[in-house]
């Protein structure tokens, strides 16, 4: 199970259709330092907790 599973953000289709996918928030977290990391460690930030499973 992942830990992190309350900061997921759904995903629409244009128009207001059902919702296609999801990802993970880093902004949901309200942390000020993750508007300082560069994208790319945010790109890692974000795989690190879509795949954390409790290890």
């Amino acid at each position: 199970m992942n830990l992190y599973v309350e900061i997921t953000t759904g995903l629409r289709r244009p128009g207001g259709g059902e919702e296609f996918s999801k990802y993970y928030n880093l902004h949901v977290l309200s942390h000020p330092w993750i508007d300082q990391f560069s994208y790319s460690i945010r790109i890692y930030l974000e795989s690190a907790i879509r795949n954390c499973d409790g290890f």
